[in-house]
């Protein structure tokens, strides 16, 4: 009678809707439902002509039922509670729901009780399965061996042997990823405060930012592990654009799930809310999907074009096929499907790694960010594990090109935007964008900061403490409060700077408005634009070569942190530093440190002072290199009398500033000889010499070059 009195109430056009998806449910599904179900148990579970799947209210549910995966919640897919017979006068509570919410649920998931149940059951019967097993446990009497018949049989379960042959872990991680498979992810990942603050972080570090949006074609490159990089180039013509997406999606199921799944992961949305998406967002979701639009469009536009990269290479192999018909496209897609399986991200159970499919709050905050690193580590593993494999070399060596192509252009775009979101007024743009782009390079090549948690390592090692991203939300809060508390006490960075660290954060924390992005963003292009930020100078080639010497030791990656850090508790990292202490120890005339320290270089005894002042090169002008640089007696001046002070002889630097810059003079043009000249003039009053001494010295650098 309840339900004569609701179905009373539509119209004819909700009548028409809800018979034709049930006829939907009755026809097509049951169909998928029968074909599974004769997989797995021989007979066609689903011949109603008329069936809709109802729910027991929660409230009388069994404690236990939703609890672990031993039983039949091994293959949840396959025992869902629509796939089950009708228990005649079944007392408990059925919940009348929406009705088109309830139908899109059942899709779901009778597609994946078509496409999951049947491979998960056969694996679990394999992993359940007892080996009977003897005990021969009996004596010998002659010729002849008796067995002991009272011995019991013994069972050797698969699942135990497993385990005895590989581990704990890895029966642990085989475990965990078929109860993934079985939409565990999906029943843990319920919507909790901390779920909601950790979507919440994830999407206002990227949504609104440049830098993710160029980085987005950057996977292109990955592909060349399978695809021929003549064939990906060719995929650039727009020749192969038109209607290119379309297509793909509708060929490709991989391309669905990566449509769902948007740009990153994490983003997406369930196969539920893709099929029938809830059209009541708020303002400000709006306006933060509107901000996802450019990354989302730079990821369409690099897998439209690998999809035109794999039709051209199958072209190629079947000349004969017709490119529009049906048996092609169906052969492109399976060769696509292959390819992005194994060289691109999307958000899928199958693709994730063992971490982060996690739902440990650590372990989520850890690998946030860290799809594309941890494919790309994959990749690169994968090649080396199976280097002795027929073809593997050749494999490891595309492995390690695309890599290495990758970490360039990665670093690049990188110090792109770092060159102007932060700016250095004691560097030209030229200057601070080298310096940012090998930072970022050094730690890009490196295999090891692919590994989740490797930059919160060199945070710990650099300042004792977890950066903010791996804090998440409450880390860049208590940063924003920080920095409003700085400001207050006068030392803030400028008032934009303070806005955007702190007012933009807090604003973009609660309202899912990625602020700070934008203003970042925006006050990066316009330091591009107006240069102000950076010295007003001409950057030699030497001087970038300095850039990229400091770029390498920097406290901002691997070595240097360690370098630093070791150095500061009283090691000595590198044969440079040795020399130096060598040098120092003669100076004070310390033999004994002086032979331990050549004992351990390996030096001979009669190493005369000039031979170690050449190993030791220009380190000790470090400072005196940008004060040239900048052309400033008063700066040249200041850094002179110190290194006299350590007591640095005149010949000693105008050896270094030889070295230094003889090889730049000569490459340089009228006007950058002009300046060097200039600044080594400064450099030579300042040591009690005249502009004349600097000039023959200079010239006969031009002599001997002639």
């Amino acid at each position: 009678e309840d339900i004569a009195t609701i179905t009373g109430v539509l119209t004819e056009e909700q009548r028409r809707m809800a018979d034709g998806l049930q006829k939907f449910m009755g026809g097509d599904l049951a169909e998928l439902g029968n074909e599974a179900s004769m997989k797995m148990y021989g007979i066609k579970k689903y011949q109603e002509s008329w069936y809709f799947p109802l729910k027991v209210w929660d409230g009388v549910k069994s404690a236990r039922s939703d609890k672990g995966i031993s039983g039949s919640n091994e293959n949840r897919a396959a025992h869902k509670g629509w796939s089950k017979r009708r228990v005649n006068n079944a007392s408990n509570a059925l919940v009348i729901g929406d009705f088109t919410k309830d139908a899109v649920t059942h899709i779901v998931e009778m597609i994946n009780y078509n496409t999951m149940s049947p491979a998960i059951e056969n694996f679990n019967k394999i992993l359940n399965y007892q080996q009977k097993e003897i005990d021969e446990t009996g004596v010998n009497e002659g010729d002849e061996y008796y067995v002991d018949v009272e011995t019991p049989i013994v069972k050797r379960n698969v699942r135990i042997m497993f385990q005895e042959a590989y581990g704990k872990q890895a029966l642990n991680y085989l475990e965990t990823f078929l109860k993934d498979l079985n939409g565990g992810m999906v029943q843990d990942q319920r919507s909790t405060l901390r779920d909601r603050m950790i979507s919440v972080f994830r999407k206002n570090a990227v949504a609104g930012s440049l830098s993710v949006t160029l980085q987005q074609p950057l996977s292109y490159i990955r592909a060349a592990m399978m695809i021929s990089p003549k064939h990906l180039m060719q995929a650039v013509s727009p020749t192969y654009w038109k209607g290119s997406h379309a297509e793909m999606v509708k060929y490709s199921g991989v391309a669905v799930i990566k449509d769902m799944g948007r740009f990153d992961m994490n983003f997406g949305q369930s196969a539920k809310d893709y099929v029938a998406p809830d059209r009541k967002e708020n303002v400000y979701g709006k306006v933060s999907n509107a901000l996802t639009v450019l990354p989302e469009l730079a990821d369409r536009m690099t897998w439209t074009r690998m999809w035109s990269a794999v039709k051209i290479e199958q072209h190629e192999l079947h000349p004969e096929m017709d490119m529009k018909s049906e048996e092609f496209l169906q052969l492109v897609a399976e060769r696509f499907n292959d390819v992005m399986m194994a060289t691109q991200v999307y958000d899928s159970v199958l693709v994730k790694s063992h971490n982060m499919r996690s739902n440990k709050l650590s372990m989520k905050l850890l690998t946030s960010f860290m799809a594309e690193p941890t494919l790309s580590l994959n990749v690169l593993s994968d090649a080396v594990l199976n280097v002795k494999e027929k073809g593997g070399k050749a494999m490891l060596g595309k492995a390690v090109a695309t890599f290495a192509l990758g970490a360039v252009l990665q670093a690049f775009f990188k110090g792109l935007m770092g060159s102007g979101r932060a700016p250095d007024d004691k560097k030209t743009w030229e200057e601070n964008f080298l310096y940012k782009w090998y930072q970022n390079f050094i730690g890009e090549i490196n295999p090891i900061s692919l590994i989740p948690g490797y930059s919160d390592m060199i945070e710990v090692l650099k300042k004792g403490e977890l950066s903010d991203d791996a804090m998440g939300v409450l880390g860049k809060f208590k940063t924003a409060i920080d920095t409003v508390r700085n400001a207050a006490n006068g030392n803030g960075k400028g008032v934009y700077r303070d806005i955007e660290d702190s007012a933009a954060q807090i604003a973009q924390l609660f309202t899912n408005i990625p602020y700070k992005n934008i203003m970042r963003d925006m006050r990066a292009m316009y330091n591009w634009v107006s240069g102000d930020s950076y010295a007003k100078r001409d950057t030699s080639a030497a001087v970038l070569r300095k850039q990229t010497e400091a770029a390498t030791w920097s406290a901002d990656n691997l070595m240097g942190t360690i370098n630093t850090w070791l150095g500061e508790a009283g090691f000595k990292t590198s044969n440079t530093a040795y020399y130096k202490r060598l040098y120092e120890a003669r100076e004070r005339g310390d033999e004994q440190e002086a032979a331990e320290i050549r004992e351990y270089l390996m030096l001979g005894k009669g190493v005369e002072e000039k031979t170690i002042s050449s190993k030791l090169g220009s380190m000790y002008y470090d400072d005196l290199w940008p004060a040239m640089d900048n052309n400033k007696a008063e700066e040249i001046g200041a850094v002179i009398k110190k290194l006299t002070d350590e007591g640095r002889q005149a010949k000693d630097i105008k050896s270094a500033i030889t070295n230094h810059y003889k090889a730049a003079y000569l490459a340089a043009d009228s006007d950058g000889k002009r300046k060097i000249r200039d600044a080594i003039q400064k450099a030579y009053k300042k040591m009690g010499l005249t502009a004349e001494d600097a000039d023959k010295v200079i010239n006969g650098w031009t002599k001997k070059s002639n």
